[in-house]
């Protein structure tokens, strides 16, 4: 119920922050900043320091609760923030020792509101606003409610007596019991009121004192880690009063909402932007946007398919624009030019490109420098049909080594297939890079 009545409280007051920032906001539109509250909710562990368990030597998870915060700030000149806080969790303790005197326990549930001051560093003077990671540093002064509970008792409501042998028994350490006395163990239920009397408050202040690291997700989203000493002005949270007030560490793990606007001159910075139009470009013309168009490049006024390539009515791989003979029988082999290829023409061609492949093999074996692959750069440049076209009549096994697709195979693009051969990133072969090293001499 306690718990519920918190985060109601810690809903009302985040909700009434940043109305009442929006309201202080000035209702005109040229002055809107993203300067507005941000809402952090954290959850994380609990460890308290005090009289009680100060000398035990238990485990530190034995004695860590749960602890739950939330936070609202207004971030002021992007170094200082002043924030209304809230926390909602428990510290305890405990302590075994052969002394019947000290086998002591407590839990506290603690309820605290509070405001504190921040600095952060992402201010763009120490670190710029946009670092991806950023630390910060506050201190806060906050008013705390507590209830020191004891475990006292089993479920029964027999009471847990200490023995000097270390166990618990449901009868004192006496003569007359240690025949009698039954072994106990602890439920670990505190439900026992350490000070039902009230012989002291069960209010105090609080002073924390913290360093945490944020880590922007987005603009409106962060992620942060903090840690935070707090130094009490009571010495009866563990209602033990002997020595120093008490206190204790809450790390925890948080989410932030930066409820942050942009302000109007970013807006008019893209007001003149018909990001429509950026949308339905079409760079060559055809009628195919150049999202769905998988041949940018058609000739104006040629007719295209609903992909945006050339039609191709004879079926031959050729578009009809270029196409030279419209009816070419199915399954024939033509040029590009889409004439169909006779058995002298395919001979001749074989032979022209032999030798091409010669003549270009031999122009780097006279001279093998980068000057001449520049020279059959430039040559097969003139030549080859470029662009997306001359892209998808590459062979399949030459493709991968295009990366520009412009149909073009160069000498800078061989190097690059072949440093990938040699570093493993791609999946060329030794016969794949001779195909490809001939390919480039025949272009």
């Amino acid at each position: 119920m306690k718990k519920t009545s918190f985060l109601f409280s810690a809903f009302l007051l985040a909700t009434s922050c940043i109305a009442i920032a929006q309201n202080n906001t000035q209702p005109n539109s040229e002055t809107t900043t993203k300067n507005l509250p941000s809402v952090t909710l954290g959850a994380g562990a609990m460890f308290f320091k005090g009289d009680v368990g100060s000398s035990a030597n238990l485990s530190l998870l034995n004695n860590m609760r749960a602890g739950y915060s939330i936070k609202v700030e207004q971030r002021f000149a992007k170094m200082i923030g002043v924030g209304l806080t809230g926390l909602y969790g428990a510290v305890a303790k405990e302590e075994r020792s052969p002394d019947t005197l000290y086998n002591r326990n407590f839990e506290s549930s603690i309820m605290q509101f509070g405001i504190s001051v921040s600095f952060h560093f992402d201010n763009d003077i120490i670190m710029k606003s946009d670092e991806p990671l950023a630390p910060f540093v506050f201190v806060g002064f906050s008013y705390m409610k507590f209830e020191p509970m004891g475990d006292l008792k089993d479920k029964n409501g027999i009471r847990y007596n200490y023995w000097t042998d270390g166990s618990i028994k449901d009868l004192p350490e006496n003569p007359n019991n240690y025949f009698t006395a039954l072994n106990m163990q602890r439920d670990y239920t505190y439900e026992t009121k350490l000070d039902s009397t009230g012989t002291y408050p069960h209010t105090t202040f609080a002073i924390p004192i913290g360093l945490g690291f944020k880590l922007k997700v987005n603009p409106s989203v962060e992620v942060s880690l903090t840690a935070t000493y707090n130094m009490l002005m009571s010495d009866y949270v563990d209602n033990v009063k002997d020595g120093k007030n008490d206190s204790y560490w809450y790390g925890n793990v948080g989410l932030t909402w930066n409820f942050g606007k942009i302000p109007k001159g970013e807006k008019e910075r893209y007001s003149s932007v018909d990001f429509a139009s950026i949308d339905n470009i079409d760079s060559d013309g055809d009628g195919v946007i150049d999202t769905e168009d998988d041949c940018n490049d058609s000739p104006k006024g040629s007719e295209v398919n609903k992909r945006g390539c050339g039609k191709d009515d004879d079926g031959d791989g050729v578009p009809n624009y270029k196409d030279k003979e419209a009816n070419t029988k199915k399954d024939a082999l033509v040029d590009l030019d889409g004439v169909t290829l006779t058995d002298a023409k395919i001979a001749e061609q074989y032979k022209n490109r032999d030798s091409l492949a010669t003549e270009r093999e031999e122009m780097v074996k006279q001279n093998p420098s980068t000057e001449t692959l520049k020279k059959i750069d430039t040559e097969i440049s003139k030549t080859t049909n470029t662009g997306t076209t001359g892209y998808n009549n590459l062979p399949v096994e030459i493709k991968p080594a295009d990366a520009n697709h412009d149909g073009i195979i160069t000498s800078a693009e061989i190097n690059g297939a072949i440093d990938g051969f040699f570093d493993g990133s791609n999946d060329y072969t030794v016969e794949k890079l001779h195909k490809l090293i001939d390919f480039f001499f025949e272009q």
